[in-house]
């Protein structure tokens, strides 16, 4: 499998903090690899420096010759008036009849060439900028947080497109579902190391799991044999007979070097302060309708919501679920119909681009205490800003210098400082990570107050949400299902003649190149046998740590035996001594000789 491009001892650091600590890996042809990590830990930076918009401190980026990248980045890049058209023309070199065919692909009517991009929604500019994209035939795509602002539509035709491409892909996602479905490889950016890994999601964080319990399991052997070697020193080194065992020992202590653990992550533990006091009923619409300029999206809405409700809200692309988390919202009055508000009901609202109306001159303390309710107190912010992953001197940290994470994180804390008994969520998982998401869905699933949410993210909604309301052609109603039950009927129904004409063949030009060698079925088993041959050796270690553990239990009790044992006794106890630590060595050497090989396999990985 050959080497699209090659990253060798890259080193990369922003003031006090390693982004990449001479860190080595490389992309082959082919490959689908998601890139993961924690806010902040570096993948855009990653990303910045492979596309050259970025340099490295030291190590150097090799690229192959017949190396073609694309770009997704996260910002727009067409201006206000700009037609699809207009944007695509002289973009690649692919020619117009097959930019086309790709567009209508990815669900383009031929009269939308014409429209201004702004005109469509935020999954269909996404579209384009995919487009622009495969307009330069790529073997190299590398996708920036590309589900963002995505709706559920839109969403599993990216799943099946991704899937289909035959080109390499560099994803940065969150998305636990999305990437299941689009990646074959996993590259873990975190704490200034880069880890490749060949194999799914859960492979992955079920290996990483096991080469930590067992990185900790040789750390504690090896500190437990230095200080077994250090006492034994400090007990006969004065004893010229045994001096010439403690050199021995001290020999083996210079090569015995020990381990240091990598900190765990600081992970988010989201308390959302307790609402205030409402009444029972909190939203009452009869015969609603929401839009624009007196023409109505949605229309005839029939809806009760009480305090407590969790609901998620769906519907597929332009079906009018922001318009109506807008009129939910009180950002948008009624064009029709009685709207009627409980006792006491605050909003508290999450829009998908709450994230650009930060104020980037403040800081995150002063970002939050900006919105709190008039009760809240001075330890009650720094508590949320905590839980945030803003402790300490974070808190003082200006905004313009924190990653689109961090921001996210700000932007959401602000939301939930206000104490609102509603809260109307608008993709607030974007730009967070796989432990802050978790920790808001744990958060949500105990908040006392109502929770109303649309999300892209499926596994976010399944767990945040206990109802499902459904936007379907202009009118609103709860979905009488589960959300699973409404996944179903969606790509068994609507999408499903729509997903099957994507093409297959989606990916570079086959004469512009070999023909790229993909991961293969025979590649994975491999990669699954060695998985298996280090599961194997990892019990192996294990027992050899057990019977060390035993023998040196037992060399304890003759150490003790041999200071008070009488001269009649001395030589069987010596003798005794002797053959313990002969049978110890042995271990020793069986249990490095077995780590050596699981960290030989290791590196086939």
């Amino acid at each position: 499998m050959s080497n699209l491009l090659q990253m060798q001892n890259a080193h990369k650091s922003f003031s006090l903090k390693t982004i990449f600590n001479d860190e080595t890996f490389a992309i082959n042809r082919g490959e689908h690899i998601g890139v993961i990590g924690p806010n902040g830990a570096g993948k855009t930076t990653l990303f910045k420096t492979i596309i050259g918009n970025m340099s490295l401190d030291s190590g150097k980026i090799i690229k192959s010759s017949q190396l073609r990248m694309g770009y997704l980045p996260q910002h727009d890049l067409w201006g206000e008036t700009e037609t699809v058209e207009d944007f695509l023309s002289n973009r690649g070199s692919l020619p117009k009849w097959e930019l086309r065919k790709l567009a209508k692909g990815l669900g383009f009517l031929e009269t939308d060439f014409a429209r201004p991009i702004m005109s469509f929604s935020g999954g269909y500019r996404m579209r384009v900028k995919l487009l622009a994209m495969l307009a330069t035939e790529p073997n190299l795509m590398l996708l920036d947080e590309p589900t963002n602002y995505l709706d559920l539509e839109t969403l599993m035709v990216l799943e099946v497109f991704l899937k289909n491409y035959k080109g390499a892909i560099l994803l940065i996602s969150h998305d636990r579902d999305f990437l299941k479905k689009t990646v074959n490889g996993i590259l873990e950016v975190e704490q200034g190391e880069i880890n490749k890994f060949m194999g799914s999601l859960d492979d992955y964080f079920e290996y990483k799991s096991q080469k930590q319990i067992l990185l900790e399991k040789k750390a504690e052997q090896i500190k437990s044999e230095r200080k077994e070697i250090i006492d034994f020193a400090n007990k006969f080194g004065a004893k010229a007979t045994k001096a010439k065992q403690v050199q021995s020992r001290l020999k083996k202590l210079e090569k015995l070097k020990e381990i240091v653990l990598r900190g765990a992550n600081a992970e988010a533990k989201i308390s959302i302060p307790s609402p205030i006091h409402t009444g029972k009923t909190i939203l009452t619409l009869n015969g609603v309708g929401f839009g624009y300029d007196n023409v109505a999206v949605i229309d005839d809405i029939n809806l009760q919501i009480q305090r407590g409700d969790h609901i998620g809200v769906v519907g597929v692309n332009g079906a009018g679920k922001t318009t109506l988390l807008r009129g939910f919202s009180k950002g948008l009055s009624p064009l029709s119909g009685e709207l009627t508000w409980g006792y006491n009901v605050d909003i508290g609202y999450y829009a998908q681009h709450v994230i650009e109306d930060l104020n980037l001159n403040q800081n995150v303390r002063e970002a939050i205490e900006e919105v709190a309710h008039v009760d809240t107190t001075t330890q009650e912010v720094k508590s949320l800003a905590g839980a945030f992953l803003f402790s300490g001197e974070d808190i003082e940290k200006p905004l313009s210098i924190l990653s689109g994470g961090e921001l996210a994180r700000v932007a959401l804390a602000k939301i939930l400082m206000k104490r609102a008994p509603c809260l109307v969520l608008d993709e607030p998982t974007n730009h967070l990570d796989f432990e802050t998401i978790e920790a808001l869905i744990k958060a949500l699933r105990t908040y006392k107050g109502t929770v109303i949410i649309v999300s892209h993210n499926r596994s976010f909604i399944r767990k945040a949400s206990k109802k499902v309301i459904e936007v379907r052609s202009g009118k609103v109603s709860f979905y009488q299902g589960t959300y699973d039950e409404y996944l179903w009927s969606l790509e068994n129904g609507s999408l499903k003649a729509y997903i099957e004409e994507l093409s297959p063949e989606v990916g570079p030009s086959k004469g512009s190149e070999k023909k790229p060698e993909i991961l293969n079925q025979k590649n994975y088993k491999v990669q699954k046998d060695i998985r298996k041959k280090i599961r194997a050796l990892s019990r192996e270690v294990t027992t050899f740590e057990s019977k060390i553990e035993r023998l040196q239990d037992e060399i304890k009790t003759y150490t003790q035996r041999m200071e008070g044992a009488e001269p009649s006794e001395l030589k069987e106890v010596s003798i005794k001594m002797s053959t313990l630590h002969k049978e110890l060595e042995q271990l020793e050497q069986g249990w490095e000789l077995k780590s050596q090989k699981i960290e030989e396999l290791e590196k086939q990985l």
